[in-house]
């Protein structure tokens, strides 16, 4: 029952809409239907041209996966695994939202929120992965998609007592690397199909340029 609460909790607040939300007030049009029609703080900056309300976004679906985690936390302590399932369960639920027929963001800011409360060091990892990424691609979401297939296969080649100052002192490093993994892949999931199209475009530019 707990693990079943737990699970319930994350992923009904994790699929609270924001961006559909923000849209539907901007615009009064459904976000699915415009732009990359993904649920997220960049197709609601895209879309509306406010830079303000995107970032507000962005702040919001952050906040989601940080007080996720204070609830779960507040009603059963500080046991990792209670959190770090909540936090899958968040991030899924702002992927596939129910209340939006399971076409949800790509859950990029939720982990971040997520990863802020778990091991926040390793968020300076990923930016700086995505820095490198993005001053190659000039591209956000290749960027966003490199970084999180990166950073996971960095931590694997690691030492263990480096990898262990990013997580918590509660969890052996094995556990906290199947965790990363696991959250990597679902927000590597929503990146795959739109990294595609997007170098199968550039690829296609480049033989025509030729």
């Amino acid at each position: 029952m707990e693990y079943l609460v737990i699970l319930l909790v994350g992923y009904c607040l994790g699929s609270l809409p924001t961006a559909y939300f923000a849209v539907r007030w901007k615009l009064h049009q459904d976000i699915r239907q415009l732009g990359s029609g993904n649920v997220g703080a960049l197709n609601c900056y895209h879309v509306t041209g406010s830079k303000i309300l995107g970032l507000t976004v962005f702040i919001v679906d952050v906040a989601k996966g940080v007080c996720v985690l204070l609830i779960v936390e507040s009603l059963y302590g500080v046991e990792f695994w209670n959190l770090g399932l909540c936090g899958l369960a968040a991030v899924g639920g702002h992927n596939y939202p129910l209340w939006l027929k399971f076409r949800g963001g790509r859950g990029l800011a939720t982990s971040t929120g997520v990863m802020l409360v778990l091991g926040w060091p390793l968020m300076l990892l990923w930016i700086v992965l995505w820095l490198m990424a993005y001053w190659k691609t000039h591209d956000i979401l290749l960027g966003n998609g490199w970084a999180t297939l990166i950073t996971p296969i960095v931590l694997v080649v690691t030492p263990s007592s480096a990898v262990g100052v990013a997580s918590p002192e509660s969890i052996p490093v094995a556990e906290f690397l199947i965790f990363v993994a696991l959250l990597s892949g679902m927000v590597l999931t929503r990146h795959v199909g739109p990294m595609i199209v997007i170098l199968k475009d550039r690829r296609n530019q480049r033989v025509e340029a030729s």
